[in-house]
């Protein structure tokens, strides 16, 4: 018995590695959108911005309060220098003064982000606001998918799935938009945690997209090419008489007698990959197996002989 590399077949959905939802750290009307979905931006750009009339008056109030403060404190020094005022006082206003100036960060830092800057290299995925909007602060503004980093697919497998699978593992993707391309791939990241709802496992596969256009939420079918899997023997389906679940049973001919015989299974596209209770060599029955009973004499016409599933199975 040799081990295969059984393909795991599986599905899942396109996205570029880095997304974001960008949005404003403020709320407000939106003044301005200066991009379309689907555009790509360069760092740095500009994509929105809100109507600034009320975050620069809020920013010149932090301004002039701050002025005042320090009027105030330099005031109050003067008057305790001269024994007039109390140390109390000095501290008090030296307290205000600085509790001012930290509102001029809190403004000047709400100003700086009263517009979205593309953070990346990127394009934008979607569009989630309009111009003259009004938007909370953190409200998404914008799905925006970094260019500089790789496509990905996210999977979902199973238990019994996930413990084949390793980092580099080669893989091919096949996407809706291209049903004649065949994308190479390979296995970048592995969860070690299943999803709560579903039980399953999300595996990240990094495709290499060549010389064509991908874009966010293509639906993606893909194929993993584990560097191994069980040790087992290849037929043919139709050698099987019963099955439920990975349990299967077969004739095997000893001399002139069919035996029934238990055995598990994998299935592996038309085939059923045995990994358990065959041996090679052993003559197993094909034609005429539904009919037989249990140490039934049976006259062979034709044997399928089993092979190592490095070879082909054959008659």
């Amino acid at each position: 018995m040799q081990g295969i590399a059984e393909p795991i077949h599986t599905s899942g959905k396109l996205s570029s590695k880095t997304e974001v939802k960008l949005s404003f750290k403020t709320g407000g009307i939106i003044d301005r959108i200066s991009v379309n979905e689907g555009q790509s931006i360069k760092r740095g750009a500009l994509l929105a911005k809100l109507n600034l009339s009320e975050i620069e008056a809020k920013n010149q109030q932090a301004v002039q309060a701050y002025e005042k403060a320090v009027r105030d404190y330099q005031r109050v020094n003067n008057l305790y220098l001269d024994s007039v005022a109390t140390l109390e006082h000095l501290q008090d206003a030296r307290t205000a003064m600085e509790m001012a100036g930290k509102n001029v960060e809190i403004a000047r830092f709400n100003l700086k982000y009263s517009t979205i800057e593309a953070p990346v290299n990127g394009k934008v995925l979607l569009k989630l606001a309009e111009e003259n909007e009004i938007v909370s602060a953190g409200q998404p503004v914008f799905l925006f998918g970094s260019t500089d980093d790789d496509w990905v697919v996210q999977v979902n497998l199973t238990d019994r799935d996930i413990v084949q699978v390793h980092s580099g593992d080669p893989a091919r993707v096949v996407f809706d938009a291209y049903p004649d391309v065949v994308f190479p791939a390979h296995v970048t990241q592995i969860g070690k945690a299943a999803d709560a709802y579903t039980g399953t496992y999300e595996v990240e596969l990094t495709v290499v997209p060549g010389a064509f256009e991908l874009a966010s939420g293509f639906m993606a079918k893909a194929d993993i090419f584990p560097p191994r899997c069980d040790s087992c023997l290849l037929l043919p389906v139709d050698v099987l008489t019963g099955a439920e679940g990975y349990q299967g049973t077969l004739f095997v001919v000893e001399g002139s007698v069919a035996r029934l015989r238990k055995v598990t299974i994998r299935r592996i596209a038309g085939n059923i990959c045995i990994t358990q209770g065959l041996e090679p060599g052993e003559k197993v029955v094909v034609d005429g197996a539904p009919y037989l009973n249990d140490g039934e004499k049976v006259h062979i016409t034709d044997t399928i002989y089993i092979f190592p599933v490095s070879e082909t199975a054959g008659k």
